[in-house]
């Protein structure tokens, strides 16, 4: 299937993944969506040590990525997603990092999930 431009630049008919929050119940959960790429580049662009950047490119992600059930963001830019309870945000992020294949696993998942095309990395049926 051929994609439209809308589709590429709105990740439209990429799957949500929702993300459990047990701290808050036992069915307490968001959704998360994939990372823009211009917040991708800020992560594969960060120095050793340096924790403004690192703090930075978080917080873009979270409000970024974190969403409700139908894909609208939970999160506005003026959010300081920093304030949520340290446990939400390290699974969050980390989710996000993981689903967007920016960690080995992740990288591992979305080859995984590749039909074997080159540059296919949607998930099987």
């Amino acid at each position: 299937m051929a994609l439209t431009r809308d589709q590429l630049m709105n990740a439209q008919g990429v799957p949500l993944r929702k993300v459990s929050l047990p701290e808050w119940g036992d069915d307490a959960h968001v959704f998360i969506r994939p990372m823009p790429a211009r917040i991708g580049e800020l992560f594969a662009n960060l120095k050793e040590g340096d924790d403004e950047a690192e703090h930075e490119a978080t917080q873009r992600a979270l409000i970024a990525c974190v969403c409700n059930e139908d894909g609208s963001a939970l999160f506005s830019d003026g959010d300081d997603v920093h304030a949520m309870p340290i446990v939400a945000f390290k699974r969050l992020a980390d989710a996000i990092v993981t689903y967007n294949g920016m960690t080995d696993e992740g990288a591992a998942e979305l080859a995984g999930n590749s039909n074997g095309s080159p540059g296919d990395a949607s998930p099987s049926s």
